[in-house]
C-alpha cells in the first residue's frame, strides 16, 4: 500500500469485541486515491472521481498527501514508476482544477 507517508494518523482502526485478536484498519478515502495514481486505470479513475464527489480534497491537502508519498520520498527505485505517478498525480489536479 504506497501512499502518503502519515496515512495511519487519518486511518479508522476497529475492533470487533466478539473477535478481539482482530484489527481491521481503514485508510482514509485520499490516502487510497494517492495509492492508485501509479496504476490510475479507467476503474480508478472512476473510483477517484466517486470519492471526490463524495469528500472533496483541496489541492494544498492534495500536494502535502502527494509531498509525503513514497514516489516523492525517495522510496521508490524505478523512474518509470514514480513518471507514472507523477502523470497521474498532475491529472488528478486537473481534475481537482476542472480541467478534465
Amino acid at each position: 500500500f504506497r501512499t502518503s507517508h502519515d496515512w495511519r494518523a487519518r486511518a479508522k482502526v476497529l475492533r470487533i469485541e466478539e473477535t478481539p485478536d482482530l484489527v481491521v484498519v481503514i485508510p482514509h478515502p485520499h490516502d487510497v486515491i494517492v495509492a492508485k495514481l501509479e496504476r490510475c486505470d479507467e476503474r480508478d479513475r472512476e473510483h477517484i472521481r466517486a470519492v471526490l464527489e463524495e469528500l472533496p480534497l483541496s489541492p494544498d491537502n492534495l500536494e502535502a498527501l502527494l509531498r509525503s508519498s513514497a514516489y516523492e520520498r525517495g522510496e521508490i527505485d524505478d523512474p518509470s514508476r514514480v513518471e507514472r505517478f507523477r502523470h497521474w498525480a498532475k491529472w488528478l489536479k486537473r481534475l481537482l482544477d476542472g480541467n478534465d
